[in-house]
């Protein structure tokens, strides 16, 4: 009779102990799903505010670059190649009162005015925007200009910074680095006008490579 007594005393004792690890079991595996969420939820929080955080704003060097090698002189447009952090570059392009002409490793024109000053129809153009919240400051171009022996003796530079007012000397004989000041929170348009050519005929091409220099803010 006592060994009975005692044997369901401890069938007793094991069956509470058992009851107890299953509800403790349960709690701590409660806790850390807890935490789990808690942690996930902070991580995609931290990732939202640095995609969209001021160091997307916090660039400087080659705003973006247009590569002529390989073109043939006569395409429609040359794509922009390379690009700084969220910036949108367009393609380098003709106005339509100038024409195209055939001349490797370049973009090139004829139809350039023999008036000593830039006509405002004929000249190369291209856009460089800044990403969302951001402003783009451009300093200057790396640019190679090359005109034909009857193309235009003299180029400009100018942006939609200021409704294209300021013009901005260029080498037409040789590569050169025109210095621009110009700051927008939006699109900038940039023109390259020939004149000052001794005939129609005469070519202005655009070859080698563009950089736009600069800076985000």
């Amino acid at each position: 009779m006592v060994r009975a007594l005692v044997l369901v005393s401890i069938a007793a004792c094991a069956t509470a102990t058992a009851d107890r690890r299953s509800n403790d079991g349960g709690t701590d595996e409660g806790d850390a799903s807890g935490v789990h969420d808690a942690a996930v939820v902070r991580h995609d929080g931290a990732g939202s505010g640095s995609g969209s955080g001021s160091g997307a704003c916090n660039f400087s060097g080659d705003l973006a670059t247009w590569d002529l090698t390989g073109q043939t002189g006569s395409e429609v447009q040359v794509v922009a190649g390379t690009m700084g952090p969220g910036i949108v570059a367009g393609a380098l392009t003709r106005s339509a009162a100038i024409t195209a002409s055939s001349g490797s490793g370049s973009i090139n024109s004829t139809n350039w005015p023999s008036q000593a000053t830039p006509d405002n129809t004929k000249y190369y153009k291209l856009t460089i925007a800044p990403p969302a919240g951001c402003s783009l400051e451009i300093t200057g171009l790396s640019l190679d200009l090359k005109a034909s022996a009857s193309g235009p003796a003299a180029a400009s530079l100018a942006t939609s910074g200021d409704a294209f007012a300021t013009m901005t000397s260029a080498s037409t004989a040789a590569p050169s680095t025109p210095a621009l000041t110009v700051t927008s929170a939006s699109a900038i348009e940039l023109h390259i006008y020939g004149f000052s050519a001794t005939s129609t005929g005469g070519t202005l091409r655009v070859q080698s490579s563009l950089v736009i220099h600069g800076s985000l803010q």
